[in-house]
C-alpha cells in the first residue's frame, strides 16, 4: 500500500462502499424498506427481493472481479462459516421460531455464491436478520465479509466505466489490505485497552493473575472432565507463566499491523493469531472459533493473490497505512468500532447455576450447550437480575478497577472479608422485567420440551455436525440434562466460590428460586430471552453507579445511547 493518489483513492472508494453497504445491512436500510413495502401489500416485500436478486444475478458476475479467486475465497469461505453457524443452531422450543425459510435461503446462497457474487447479500441480510450475528463473536469475519461483499459491488458498478476511472477502482492488493486492517483493528484496540486500564502502560503485564481465570473457568463449568488435582497442576503452570503470557499477549495484539510487512508475516500472524485463540480456550473456555476460521479463510485469500500484486499489498508503508487507518477510523468508532476487551482477574466468581428433577427423581444441571441458541446468554452473567446478594465481580471474576481487584484479593476465602468488599463495591442490577420473564420462560421452555416440542434442527445421527459454540461450560458436578426424561421441577442455584491458590472454595450456594413444571407450564406466555449484551449492559451500569469506582472510563461500560437506557432502568 503506497501513499500515490491512484493507491489512496482505490482505498478510499473500498471504505466509501463499505460503509454504502454497511448502512444498507448492518444498520438495517433495506430491511425497514423491505418492512415499509410490506405493509402496503404482504407479497410485495418477497416479491421485489426475489425480483431485485434475480436483476443481480444476471448483472453482475464473477467476470467484472479483478483478481477474482481472492474475493471468491473470502466470500465462499466466509459464508459457508457463518452459515454453517447459524443454519445448524438449535431451535428455542419456548418461542418456536425455527426461522425454516431463512435457514433453507442461507443454504441456496452458499451454493449461488459459486455462480454469482450477488447471493451474498442473501448471506448478509439473513445474517442481520432474523439471526442477528452483529455480536461478538461473529462480527470479526462479518465485517471481513461485508468488505468483500463492497468490493464485488464496486467492480461492477466500475465495469462499464472508461478505462481512466476504472483504474481507481480497489483491485485485489486493496481488498486484503483492507481485510488485513480489519483484523489487526480488532487486535490492536485490544491492546490499547489493556495499556489504558491500570496506572502504567504495563500494569496489566505485570499486575494481572491469568491463572486465575483457568480455576474460575473450572469452577464455572470447563475442564470438569479431569479431575480437580489434575486441573490444578495445569492452573500453576499458568501460574508460573503469568507475565511472560500476558507480556506475549499484549506484544501480538499491539503489533498485529506488522502483518503488512510482508507475505510470511501476514500468514504467520494468521497462525500466531489463531493459537492465541486456542490458548484463550484453554485457559478460560473462550472458544472464538469464528476468528480462527476467518484468520484461516484470510490465509487462503492470501495465498490466491498473485505475487505480481506482492508489491502493492506489503512493505513497511502498508504497516503505516493500516496505524494510521486504525487511528483514524475504528479507534474513533467510524467504519466499526472493534470491542474493547480489557480486565483484570480475581480469584472470586458468582454464578447462576439451572437444575431440573426428572420423572425418575434423578436431579440434572442444565449447562449452556443445551440453551442453545442461548449458549452464550447462559454461559456468562445471565439472571444476575436475581442474585440473592450484591455482585462483586463479572463473568467469571473479572473486575475493571485496580483497587476493587485488590480488595477482592485481599479479602481470601473468608466470609466476613468478601462481605466487606461487598459492602464496598457490591451491586444488585435489579430489572423485575427480566426476572419475572425469566421464570416465566423456564416454565415454558421445559413444559414445551414435556410436550414434545422440538429443540434441535439435526437428527441425533448428524448432531456431529452442529457448528462449535463460543463458552465451554459444559460440565459440573451433576449429570448433564439432554432432554433424556420429562421434568417436573426446575431451580436456580446462586453459588459463590473463591481460589486460594490450593481449592475451590465455596462461600455460598444459595436456592433461589424453584419452578413446578406441569403441563400448564407449556401454555405460560413469555417474551424472547435477552441477548448477552443486553444483560451485560444491565450488570454494567450497575457496576458503573457504584461509589468510588468511576466506570465511564471502563471499556465495557454501556456508552451512548445505550448508557442511557441503562441508567433509565
Amino acid at each position: 500500500m503506497s501513499f500515490d493518489l491512484p493507491s489512496l483513492a482505490r482505498l478510499l472508494v473500498l471504505s466509501a462502499g463499505y460503509w454504502a453497504l454497511d448502512v444498507a445491512v448492518r444498520r438495517g436500510l433495506l430491511h425497514r424498506l423491505a418492512d415499509a413495502a410490506g405493509r402496503r401489500h404482504r407479497a410485495l416485500a418477497p416479491a421485489l427481493g426475489a425480483g431485485g436478486l434475480a436483476v443481480l444475478v444476471a448483472t453482475c458476475p464473477w467476470e467484472h472481479v479483478p483478481q477474482v479467486e481472492v474475493a471468491r475465497v473470502l466470500m465462499l469461505g466466509l459464508s459457508v462459516m457463518l452459515t454453517w453457524k447459524v443454519v445448524t443452531k438449535d431451535l428455542d422450543p419456548a418461542i418456536g421460531e425455527s426461522h425454516a425459510g431463512a435457514r433453507l435461503a442461507m443454504l441456496g446462497a452458499c451454493v449461488g455464491l459459486w455462480f454469482s457474487p450477488a447471493f451474498v447479500l442473501v448471506v448478509l441480510l439473513q445474517l442481520t436478520r432474523p439471526f442477528a450475528q452483529w455480536r461478538h463473536h461473529a462480527i470479526l469475519p462479518l465485517r471481513s465479509l461485508q468488505a468483500a461483499a463492497a468490493f464485488v459491488a464496486v467492480a461492477q458498478l466500475a465495469a462499464p466505466l472508461p478505462d481512466f476511472a476504472a483504474a481507481y477502482a480497489p483491485d485485489a492488493a486493496t481488498l486484503l489490505f483492507f481485510v488485513l486492517t480489519i483484523h489487526a483493528s480488532h487486535y490492536v484496540s485490544a491492546g490499547l485497552a489493556k495499556v489504558r486500564l491500570g496506572d502504567r502502560w504495563y500494569s496489566w503485564v505485570r499486575d494481572n493473575r491469568l491463572h486465575y481465570m483457568a480455576a474460575n473457568a473450572y469452577a464455572w463449568g470447563w475442564g470438569r472432565f479431569v479431575s480437580w488435582p489434575t486441573w490444578r497442576r495445569f492452573v500453576r503452570l499458568i501460574a508460573r507463566g503469568d507475565r511472560p503470557l500476558q507480556a506475549g499477549s499484549l506484544a501480538l495484539e499491539l503489533l498485529a499491523p506488522l502483518a503488512l510487512l510482508a507475505p510470511e508475516a501476514a500468514l504467520l500472524a494468521c497462525a500466531a493469531w489463531s493459537a492465541f485463540h486456542l490458548a484463550v480456550l484453554a485457559c478460560g473456555a473462550f472458544w472464538f472459533w469464528d476468528w480462527v476460521g476467518a484468520n484461516l479463510v484470510l490465509a487462503l485469500a492470501l495465498l490466491a493473490l498473485p505475487e505480481s500484486q506482492y508489491g502493492a499489498l506489503f512493505g513497511w508503508q502498508s504497516v503505516l497505512a493500516s496505524v494510521a487507518f486504525i487511528a483514524v477510523f475504528p479507534l474513533r468508532n467510524r467504519l466499526w468500532g472493534p470491542t474493547l476487551l480489557a480486565w483484570w482477574e480475581t480469584p472470586f466468581t458468582q454464578r447462576m447455576h439451572w437444575l431440573v428433577r426428572g420423572e425418575s427423581g434423578t436431579t440434572y444441571e442444565v449447562y449452556s450447550d443445551f440453551m442453545c441458541p442461548h449458549e452464550r446468554l447462559y454461559g456468562k452473567v445471565h439472571a444476575c437480575f436475581l442474585a440473592p446478594v450484591p455482585l462483586i465481580t463479572s463473568h467469571l471474576g473479572t473486575v475493571w478497577d485496580a483497587a476493587h481487584r485488590d480488595a477482592v484479593c485481599a479479602a481470601g476465602p473468608e466470609p466476613q472479608g468478601l462481605d466487606a468488599v461487598r459492602a464496598r463495591f457490591g451491586v444488585q442490577p435489579r430489572d423485575e422485567r427480566l426476572a419475572r420473564n425469566h421464570v416465566d420462560y423456564l416454565h415454558r421452555f421445559f413444559g414445551s420440551l414435556n410436550a414434545g416440542a422440538r429443540k434441535h434442527v439435526l437428527p441425533a445421527w448428524l448432531r456431529w455436525l452442529k457448528a462449535p459454540g463460543g463458552h465451554y461450560y459444559y460440565w459440573g458436578d451433576l449429570p448433564a440434562f439432554r432432554g433424556q426424561e420429562r421434568v417436573v421441577a426446575a431451580s436456580l442455584r446462586f453459588r459463590e466460590q473463591y481460589f486460594d491458590g490450593e481449592q475451590l472454595v465455596s462461600i455460598r450456594d444459595e436456592l433461589v428460586q424453584e419452578l413446578v413444571i406441569d403441563e400448564a407450564s407449556a401454555r405460560r406466555p413469555c417474551e424472547p430471552e435477552p441477548t448477552s449484551r443486553e444483560v451485560e449492559l444491565l450488570l454494567g451500569a450497575a457496576f458503573w453507579r457504584s461509589e468510588p469506582l468511576d466506570y465511564h472510563a471502563i471499556p465495557k461500560a454501556p456508552t451512548g445511547a445505550r448508557l442511557e437506557e441503562a441508567r433509565a432502568k
